[in-house]
C-alpha cells in the first residue's frame, strides 16, 4: 500500500506584539525612543513645512536679490522661474536639517541649540549647495530651465561642479543657522510677539550673512571677481535684510501655528 503525502499549508508566522516587543526591550531603550519619536514626529514635521513655507514667501525676493548682486538685469524673466527646483531641494535639505537637529536636541539637551544647528547645517549642505547651484542661475536669467543649469554644470567639472560654492555657502548658512535659532530663544525670553521677534532675529542674521551670501552668488553664477558690476559685498543690503526678516518671520510664525495643532 503505497504512503500518501500529505501537504500542510504554510502559514506566515504571527508577528510578535507590541507589549511583547516591550518586554523584550529594556525600558531605557523604550524611553529613547519615545522621545526620539516625539522630537522627530511633532517638531520635525512643523519645522520641514514651516522652513518651504518661508522660502516659497521669499523666493521673489530672492530672485531680485540675486539679480542684483549678480549684475543681472532686474525686470527680465518672471520672478518666480525656478522655484519648483528650488521647493524640492529645500524641502530635501529641511529634512536632513531638522532629522540631525531634532536628534542632536534629544542627545544634547535644550542648550547646546547652537551647536546641533551647526552641525545639522553641516549635514544638510549635501543637498542644499547643489540647490543653490541649479536655482540661483536660474533667478540670475542667465539659464531659462534648470535642465539647462544641470548641463551646463556638470559639463564644467563634473559632480564636484556643483558644490563649487560649499565655503562661501558655509560661511552664510551656519551662521545663520545658529545665529537664528539663538536669538529666536534670547528675544522670546523678553518679547512675547513672535513678528516683533522674527523681525529683530532676521535684521541681526541679515547683517551677520550678507557678505558671504553675496560671494555664494557669484561663485555660483560664476560671475568673475574683476567684472565692474561686482561692488561691494554690503551692496542692496536692504534687500537682504527684508528677505531675513520675511523669512524668519514666515517660518517662526507658521512654526508656533503648525506646533499648537499637533496634541
Amino acid at each position: 500500500m503505497a504512503a500518501t503525502t500529505t501537504h500542510v499549508p504554510t502559514a506566515r508566522l504571527p508577528r510578535p506584539s507590541l507589549r511583547r516587543l516591550q518586554r523584550l526591550t529594556p525600558p531605557r531603550c523604550i524611553e529613547r525612543a519615545r522621545r526620539v519619536r516625539t522630537s522627530c514626529t511633532f517638531k520635525f514635521a512643523p519645522s520641514v513645512v514651516s522652513s518651504t513655507t518661508a522660502f516659497v514667501a521669499t523666493y521673489a525676493i530672492e530672485t531680485l536679490k540675486t539679480r542684483l548682486q549678480a549684475g543681472a538685469p532686474v525686470f527680465v524673466g518672471h520672478p518666480l522661474n525656478g522655484i519648483r527646483a528650488g521647493i524640492v531641494f529645500s524641502a530635501i535639505g529641511a529634512c536632513i536639517y531638522f532629522a540631525i537637529y531634532s536628534h542632536l536636541i534629544v542627545l544634547w539637551g535644550q542648550e547646546q541649540v547652537v551647536m546641533a544647528s551647526v552641525m545639522a547645517s553641516l549635514f544638510a549642505s549635501v543637498a542644499r549647495v547643489p540647490g543653490r547651484a541649479i536655482v540661483r542661475p536660474i533667478q540670475s536669467s542667465r539659464f531659462e530651465h534648470w535642465t539647462h543649469v544641470v548641463a551646463a554644470v556638470y559639463a564644467s567639472g563634473g559632480v564636484l561642479a556643483f558644490y563649487r560654492g560649499l565655503f562661501p555657502y558655509l560661511m552664510d548658512e551656519v551662521p545663520e543657522a545658529a545665529t537664528r535659532f539663538f536669538l529666536y530663544n534670547f528675544f522670546s525670553a523678553f518679547l512675547n510677539h513672535t513678528t516683533l521677534v522674527g523681525i529683530l532675529t532676521g535684521l541681526v542674521t541679515a547683517m551677520i550673512t550678507q557678505p558671504f551670501d553675496a560671494m555664494q552668488t557669484r561663485i555660483m553664477c560664476g560671475i568673475n571677481n574683476n567684472d565692474n558690476n561686482e561692488g561691494c559685498l554690503f551692496k542692496n543690503f536692504h534687500i537682504k535684510a527684508f528677505t531675513e526678516v520675511v523669512e524668519s518671520t514666515a517660518f517662526f510664525y507658521s512654526y508656533n501655528i503648525l506646533k499648537n495643532l499637533l496634541p
